[in-house]
C-alpha cells in the first residue's frame, strides 16, 4: 500500500507542476482540453521512467564505483528534466522517446540485465521501491 500511495503522490505533484508551468501556454496554442489530458497521461509515464532510470543508474554507479560512499550525484528530476528536454541516452543508456523506458545499457549491460533480474526477485534491492519511498513526495523545480 505504501508504493500505490507514492506513486499516487507522485502523480499528483507533477499534474500540479505541469498545470502551473504549462497549461496556459498549451491552451493559448490552441490544444484542446483532451490533448491536455494525454499530456499529462505521457507526463506521468516520463516520471516513473525518470524514478526507475535514476534507481538503476545508482546500482549500476554502485556496483561501478563501489568504494565511493556517493558515486552517482544525479536524481529523479534531472532525468526528468533531460526526458522532457529531448535528451533519450544518458551514460550509455538508450530510452525510448516517446516513454522514457530504458531500452538497453551498451555500456554496462550485464549490470542492466542483473537490474531487471533483481527488479522480478528481489525489487527492493535494486533501490527503486526506496527511491519512491523517500521521492514520494517530491516536486520538480
Amino acid at each position: 500500500m505504501t508504493k500505490e500511495t507514492n506513486f499516487i503522490a507522485i502523480k499528483k505533484n507533477l499534474m500540479e507542476y505541469f498545470d502551473k508551468r504549462f497549461k496556459k501556454k498549451f491552451f493559448k496554442r490552441g490544444h484542446s482540453q483532451e490533448e491536455w489530458k494525454d499530456f499529462l497521461k505521457h507526463s506521468h509515464q516520463l516520471i516513473l521512467s525518470a524514478c526507475r532510470l535514476n534507481a538503476y543508474m545508482n546500482f549500476r554507479a554502485k556496483l561501478e564505483f563501489p568504494d565511493k560512499e556517493q558515486p552517482h550525484e544525479f536524481d529523479e528530476e534531472w532525468y526528468l528534466q533531460g526526458l522532457l528536454q529531448g535528451r533519450h541516452t544518458f551514460f550509455g543508456i538508450n530510452c525510448y522517446s516517446c516513454h522514457g523506458a530504458i531500452i538497453e545499457d551498451t555500456q554496462n549491460p550485464k549490470a542492466y540485465k542483473e537490474f531487471c533480474e533483481l527488479e522480478k526477485t528481489d525489487p527492493e534491492k535494486t533501490g527503486r521501491v526506496r527511491a519512491i519511498e523517500e521521492k514520494g513526495n517530491w516536486t520538480l523545480h
